[in-house]
């Protein structure tokens, strides 16, 4: 946990964009990587690791309880063919289905990109398993 600018211990946690009002639709079904920074009743403000302002500045939002959740917890598996991933790509992690492994690079399809249906090589690294939160 990093230290927030209160001086209170900051979670790290995990905005998804699967609402309708999110601030940018081509980012639809992604999650992004942030600190909580700021709590208030229902809201936390996050800054995010990845995503910038165009001064280059970490982009800070405030954002309601039920957009966030817990980071997934970092396991050391193996994928088999058609399991849903996410992949760590263009700055968020986005959900796709594990094709197959080419050496030391797995193949990851995605349905909902634009271009719909693209494949897409990464490292082992850089891929996970899907999870879904609920509460």
């Amino acid at each position: 946990m990093a230290a927030s600018k209160k001086g209170v211990a900051a979670l790290t946690t995990e905005y998804s964009t699967n609402y309708p009002w999110q601030w940018e639709p081509s980012l639809e079904g992604a999650y992004f990587a942030g600190v909580v920074i700021e709590r208030t009743p229902g809201m936390r403000k996050v800054g995010f690791e990845t995503l910038l302002n165009n001064d280059g500045t970490p982009l800070e939002e405030s954002i309601s309880m039920r957009h966030l959740r817990p980071c997934p917890p970092e396991v050391n598996t193996r994928f088999t063919v058609g399991d849903i991933v996410d992949a760590c790509h263009n700055d968020g992690w986005w959900p796709g289905r594990y094709i197959w492994r080419d050496g030391n690079n797995c193949k990851v399809k995605f349905e909902n990109m634009d271009p719909p249906n693209q494949t897409i090589s990464y490292t082992k690294r850089h891929i996970r398993f899907h999870h879904e939160w609920s509460r």
